[in-house]
């Protein structure tokens, strides 16, 4: 087993995971179904808040996609708020060129 200490990090994953019997998404508890419900979670929030709390609904895509940054439905929820809303994407750009980002 000393050898193992020389093993780059995502072998000795593979290793361990071989070792236990188990796959590498069940070592690190990774479970796509209970992720694909959060995420529905988050749009179903998002749809409530729509027509009557834009900046909400806004913050909750945000900060859904700031926590599961490979999230494309809640991207896309993004795209569609700012698309029935443009003033709020010219705000947002505004605000983080304020803040020094640029394009």
């Amino acid at each position: 087993m000393g050898d193992l200490g020389r093993l780059p990090g995502y072998i000795l994953t593979a290793v361990i995971a071989g070792y236990f019997g188990v796959s590498i998404d069940t070592l690190f508890e990774y479970d796509a179904d209970r992720l694909a419900a959060v995420i529905e979670d988050i749009h179903r929030n998002y749809t409530e808040c729509f027509w009557n709390e834009p900046e909400r609904a806004e913050k909750i895509l945000l900060d859904g996609i700031a926590r599961y940054p490979s999230a494309d439905r809640l991207k896309a929820d993004l795209v569609e708020l700012y698309v029935q809303y443009p003033a709020r994407l010219l705000r947002r750009g505004v605000v983080l060129r304020e803040q020094g980002h640029r394009p």
